[in-house]
């Protein structure tokens, strides 16, 4: 018996390295619904800090949050818990951290940007220096150049749908 079975495509598990789609953001908000507490329903130690003095996690009780429904689950914990904050002041906090966390995102992204012009002068620079060419190209053997480029790009995908279709 001779089976043929029509193939489908693999779905990766790491999605990190499928490419992706152009104007996909690099860095992107949280998706708790509450920051105050990144939806444990324990308020976070440096967020803590903020309005308990001289809180230390190690030693202190934890803080629960008032602002979501995620603290209710850890009242049971009577003896280990602080419930002193209120809705209010949890409110407070999470839009505290969330302005925190758009500034985080808007540096880590200007950092990126600077980054990425420091490697792309630096490439520049040293295929600049290392290149055999004593002259920058004309335009005429720029388009030459480019039209070789183009065909040898051409031939590697051909190549690769070929074998694709050949398979499926």
């Amino acid at each position: 018996m001779n089976f043929e079975f029509k193939k489908i495509l693999p779905i990766p598990v790491r999605t990190e390295l499928t490419p992706k789609p152009e104007g996909e953001e690099i860095f992107k908000m949280p998706t708790w619904k509450c920051f105050c507490c990144h939806d444990t329903g324990w308020v976070r130690p440096h967020i803590a800090k903020l309005v308990i003095a001289e809180y230390d996690s190690n030693r202190d009780r934890t803080p629960v949050c008032q602002g979501c429904e995620q603290g209710r689950q850890w009242f049971h914990l009577k003896g280990n818990i602080d419930t002193r904050l209120h809705q209010i002041t949890c409110k407070e906090l999470d839009k505290w951290e969330r302005d925190n966390w758009e500034e985080t995102v808007r540096t880590q992204f200007e950092k990126l940007l600077k980054n990425k012009d420091f490697v792309d002068e630096s490439v520049s620079h040293i295929a600049t220096a290392k290149s055999l060419r004593q002259r920058a190209r004309i335009s005429s053997e720029q388009s030459y150049a480019q039209y070789k480029h183009d065909l040898a790009s051409r031939d590697r995908y051909e190549l690769k749908v070929g074998v694709c279709n050949e398979e499926a």
